[in-house]
């Protein structure tokens, strides 16, 4: 290896770094806010259905 080489690197490595780390909460911040949308689309589906339900069967809250 030539220490030019090595030095670049390392030089690339110190300037990347902050976002080595950053990048990651923003991917699991992401990935738990689509895990949230999926659930409340769920609760909005089963609250119709039982809603549906409930006219069907003739019982009031």
């Amino acid at each position: 290896m030539y220490p030019a080489q090595i030095a670049a690197w390392k030089r690339k490595a110190l300037e990347g770094s902050p976002g080595l780390f950053s990048d990651r909460g923003e991917k699991d911040g992401r990935e738990e806010d689509a895990l949230k949308a999926r659930f409340y689309e769920q609760i909005g589906q089963l609250k119709v259905e039982l809603d549906w339900l409930k006219r069907r069967l003739g019982t009031h809250d």
